[in-house]
Formats: C-alpha cells, structure tokens, sequence
C-alpha cells in the first residue's frame, strides 16, 4: 500500500494513511518529498522519534532537523536560519512549536512543498492520545494553503478518521487504511495462578527477543530482577531513567546484548526492531488502541510470534474504576493547577512560553496531593491546551559571557580557580562571547584536570557575579506553559469537553474490558472489527481459534499424546511448535500425560524429546 500512498501524495492530494505498526509510515512522506523541490514539514509529538529519524536521514546525507522543546533559542534560530535559506530536506516539529512567534514569523520564507503530520489521531478529541498543541495545525494550513497534506497513524477508527479530516479542514483526500489483519501473530488472553510465574517460566530459556510491557515502573524493575535472577538476558526501561541510561538500554535490545526488555509504554515508538516474537502484557492496557500498537512491535519480518495478555478476575472492575481517577473534579483540576503553578513558582499574568524542570514526586509531596489525581488533573490542563507536560525533557546545558571582551581580558575575580575557569571557558568553546554555547561539564572538567562537582560549583558562582549566564542542563519531567498563569478567580477551564473526553473513555474501556472476558470471537477478527475492518478472517492461531480447533480434533489428551510422539520419533522439537498445531491446552494436556509416563523430557535448549520407545 505504500506505493499507492506516494502516488497519491506525489499527484498534489491530501491523504490519509492508515498502516499498522510497523507498517513503514515515514516511507510514505520521505519518498515524495526527495522526489520534488523543497522542503517537507514533518509535524511529530515524540521528540525521541524525531531524533531518530533525523539522525537516520542525515547517515544517508538528507538533510534534515528538528525542533522541539529540548533546544535553547540560539538552536532554534540556526535551525530556521538553514530552513529559509533552503539547506533543509525534512524540517520536524513538535506541534508545540508550531505556535511559538519566532517558528510563524520564518514560515513564509520557507519552500514548504508537503505537510506530513505523524500519529495524526492526536488532533482528534475522541482519539486515546488527544494533544490540544495539534489543533495549530489549522494556522499552518491556512499559512499553506495549497500544499498538500498527508497524515498518518497506526490506530484510527471511523469516527476519529472523520475527526482528522474535519480537524485538518480536508474536505476531499483520499484514505489508505491497510487491513488490521497480522496473520502471523497469535494473540493470547491468558489467566495464570500467578503472574510472576508464568512470566518466568515463558522466558526460561528464551533465546529470541521478546517486550514485556508493565504500568509502573517500579513494577519494570521487579520483573526485569525476577528474570536476571532465573538467568534470563533482560533489563527494565522507563521515562524516569537519563537519557544516556535510556539510549544504552535501548542500543542493548536492538542490537541482541539484551534479550527482554520489561518497560512502560514509553518504550517501543518508532524501534525498528523486526524480530520480536514475543510481546507480553503484565497489565491491562486501558484501550484496544494502545494494546495493537504495543502487541503489534512483535513478528514485523513476519515470522510467527506472540502476544500475550497476562489478566486476573479483578481486572475489569479495577479498569472501570479507572474512569473517575482519570477524570478528576473541576475542584480537582483548579486545586491541581494552583498549586503546581506556586510550585514552579510563576506570578499571575506571565508564563506563557516558558519551560520548567518538573518533579511530580516531590510536588504531590510538597502539596499533600494523591500522585494519581495530580498526574490526571495535569493530563487534563494538558488536553484544555492551558500547559504540556513532558515526562522526559533533556535540555543540555549551556553558556555564555555576559561582560564585554575588552573588560573580560584585564577582569580579576579575586579568586585564581574561577580566573583559571575563565580561561578554560575561552580556550574550550569557540564563540562563547557573541552566544549561547552547549556545555559539557564532563569534558570541561577534564579538560581543567578538576572534579566536576568543583567545576559545576565554580560555574554557578561566575553566574552569580554576573560575568557569565550559565543554564545547567535539564533531565527530568518539565512543564510547558502555553498561556500565562490564570489568577485563581478568573481560572477557566472547559469541563464540558472534559466530561464528553469521559464517556469516550469508558466507551473505549467497556471495549476492551469485552476483549479480556469473550470467549467467542477470534481475537484478531476482535480488534480489526473495532477499527472498522470487517475484511479479516478468523486467524486460526489466537488462544480462541486454538480452542475452537481442539473441540474439533478431539477431547482426548492421549489422542493428541500419539501425535505428540510420533512427531518427536523424528527429532526433538519446540514447545511452541506443537501449540500452534494442536492448541495450547490441548498440548498442555498431552504433554502432563506423557511426562506422568516419563516418556518425554525438555533438553537444554529447552526442546521435548522422546525418551521411552
């Protein structure tokens, strides 16, 4: 379907694309693009696939870049700077920026020749993942009239396909939804006795790499300790981690150091990582929409793999109960955003624009606020377009002189190692007195044979004298405010809207808690039937097609035995193998019978073989 998305790109439509995970969405806007004159703006919401992809670009000498809320101003400009005088292919944006004055004031001097906006389903108030920033797509396209626009996503159902072309204003474009069907992989909802153990022994002697996907983080650690301690190759990865800890983790999957990585959701957007057979889900996902992007990171080379939903009989009633906590109060929310704003410390009036390191921990602590409820009354300033909140800026430091050069050569602090950090400053970072330079405290040290705590100390201190302005790196959460701090009598907030995102929830919820409990229809029949795909077969390998199959060959474990042994008269063979040929309890049956009769056993490679004639 690729190919007929680029013909209808390269032709001057709007399109809208519709491709499962995996499906090769960037292919559809970067061919196009290097096919014309001009510039492509890419409009993204995750600043780690955008620096993925930008990266990707430049190795093959595409030029490219990215704009988003981890850069300082000075970056910004040099990265306009390029776009307008034309040296830029691929321009990525997070629709944030899209409403900053120094972005709109450039936009017009820039050859835009197609609009790409990426997990396009975020414009849309009925989709799972909503961002108000999005909605600035309207003011670019009426800036861009008359360059075509192509928007993507993975999930979309019917109504929130309309929803985009409403939002886009795309009154006529032509959709490619690629079918839901994934005929390789085999969907799963299992109950285990105990979720830790099932997850041990599932990857007990696993030699393929598999996600498990958990809630917390905390709950990441456990289980990834779990399975080191049971000798699997696995590590646990989240948004609380630094962004060098996240990349090596990260470098360790792709590249096969590390087999399984027990994550939050956090992980996995934009990983080109083809050989994942198993994906297992500890906990309920609160929406069928998150649950095919994240199950769909498995069997992308099409080879037959896993995905596995870990349930226990308290789960549906713990997702509905879900649905006040997600939706607090409009007391709730007004309480929330007071409190956050004294917390970061912004006076009524001003604000707006401006990036602040953010701690939720230490706030709800600071407040005596449930972690839970402020996390969700700032989700939903989020949704009202009042703020965004990142859970993992990475801001590096940086600096400049303040004081002019003439004055700089004769300037004595009265203190020899800020004199000497002086010099070092001047000799280590070329333009450090006309702006604003990256600073890496790490190298600077080395370079002044000092402790880094010393020369981070040292750096404040010529930033209090005023001879420089040092901005000391961030890597936490932070918050953006996108209007200025509402004084506490004249806060507004559209409880209306947040109260119809709440039905739509629970509606969205109700269909997944139906995913858990049903016992009928064929799990990927299920899913594309909720996206709108009524084209999909039943798959013949999900837990519910595996069942059906047993009935029909036969209840009788010792039947399903004799196969079982026959097969193994030629070699041994995998677990896996006989489930997805006889059905997994069918298999499971069989194989107690035979290890009561001590005629099999599994091998180090964790294979059965026959050991009785």
């Amino acid at each position: 379907m690729q190919e007929d998305i680029i013909r209808s790109v390269i032709t001057g439509n709007h399109t809208l694309a519709i491709l499962p995970t995996g499906g090769g969405k960037s292919i559809c806007f970067q061919v196009p693009a290097m096919m014309q004159e001009g510039m492509c703006l890419v409009v993204s919401p995750l600043i780690a696939l955008m620096k993925d992809q930008v990266e990707q670009l430049n190795i093959r000498n595409i030029p490219a870049q990215s704009i988003h809320t981890g850069l300082s101003n000075r970056e910004i400009q040099d990265i306009l700077e390029l776009a307008t005088a034309g040296a830029l292919k691929f321009l990525y944006v997070s629709p944030e920026r899209l409403d900053s004055s120094a972005f709109k004031n450039e936009l017009s001097d820039m050859n835009i020749r197609l609009l790409a906006i990426d997990e396009a389903h975020c414009i849309s108030q009925w989709g799972y993942d909503f961002r108000p920033a999005y909605l600035k797509i309207n003011q670019i396209r009426k800036q861009l009239p008359d360059i075509p626009v192509i928007a993507l996503t993975a999930s979309a159902t019917e109504e929130v396909q309309e929803d985009i072309a409403v939002q886009l204003h795309l009154h006529t474009l032509n959709r490619f939804r690629q079918s839901f069907e994934r005929p390789n992989l085999a969907y799963f909802v299992i109950q285990p006795e105990s979720k830790h153990h099932y997850i041990s022994e599932i990857f007990n002697g696993q030699t393929d790499c598999g996600i498990v996907y958990c809630k917390s983080r905390r709950q990441t650690k456990a289980v990834a300790d779990l399975l080191i301690m049971k000798g699997v190759s696995a590590d646990f990865y989240h948004a609380g981690l630094t962004t060098e800890t996240r990349t090596r983790k990260q470098e360790d999957w792709v590249s096969g150091r590390t087999k399984v990585m027990v994550c939050t959701n956090a992980f996995g957007m934009g990983i080109d990582k083809p050989d994942v057979r198993l994906v297992v889900h500890f906990d309920t996902p609160d929406c069928l929409e998150n649950y095919y992007q994240e199950a769909g990171r498995a069997g992308r080379d099409l080879q037959y793999s896993k995905a596995i939903l870990l349930t226990t009989p308290g789960d549906a009633a713990q997702l509905r109960n879900m649905v006040n906590t997600r939706f607090p109060s409009y007391e709730q929310i007004k309480s929330v955003y007071l409190a956050l704003m004294n917390y970061l410390g912004v006076p009524a009036g001003i604000g707006a624009g401006n990036l602040y390191p953010f701690d939720p921990g230490r706030f709800s602590e600071n407040f005596r606020l449930n972690i839970l409820e402020s996390t969700y009354a700032i989700q939903a300033l989020e949704k009202a377009g009042i703020l965004s909140f990142n859970e993992s800026t990475w801001q590096p430091s940086t600096v400049r002189f303040t004081v002019e050069t003439e004055t700089l050569r004769s300037l004595d602090t009265g203190f020899e190692h800020l004199n000497q950090l002086i010099k070092g400053l001047l000799r280590m970072y070329e333009g450090i007195l006309d702006h604003d330079v990256k600073l890496n405290e790490f190298s600077l040290a080395r370079f002044m044979y000092s402790d880094m705590t010393e020369i981070i100390q040292s750096l404040h201190q010529l930033h209090g004298m005023g001879i420089i302005e040092y901005r000391a790196r961030i890597e936490q959460p932070s918050v953006f405010l996108t209007l200025n701090r509402m004084y506490q009598d004249d806060f507004s907030f559209n409880y209306t809207e947040h109260l119809k995102r709440k039905e739509v929830f629970s509606k969205r919820l109700e269909h997944m808690v139906t995913y858990l409990e049903q016992q009928h229809t064929c799990r990927s029949t299920f899913i594309a039937h909720y996206f709108g795909d009524t084209s999909v077969q039943d798959c013949g390998i999900c837990d519910i097609c595996l069942q059906k199959k047993e009935k029909n060959v036969s209840g009788n474990g010792f039947a399903i035995a004799e196969k079982i042994l026959e097969l193994l008269r030629h070699g041994p063979v995998k677990i896996n193998t006989l489930e997805s040929q006889f059905g997994l309890n069918a298999t499971r049956n069989a194989i107690h019978l035979l290890e009561t009769e001590s005629m099999i056993l599994l091998n180090e490679r964790s294979e059965l073989v026959r050991v009785k004639a």
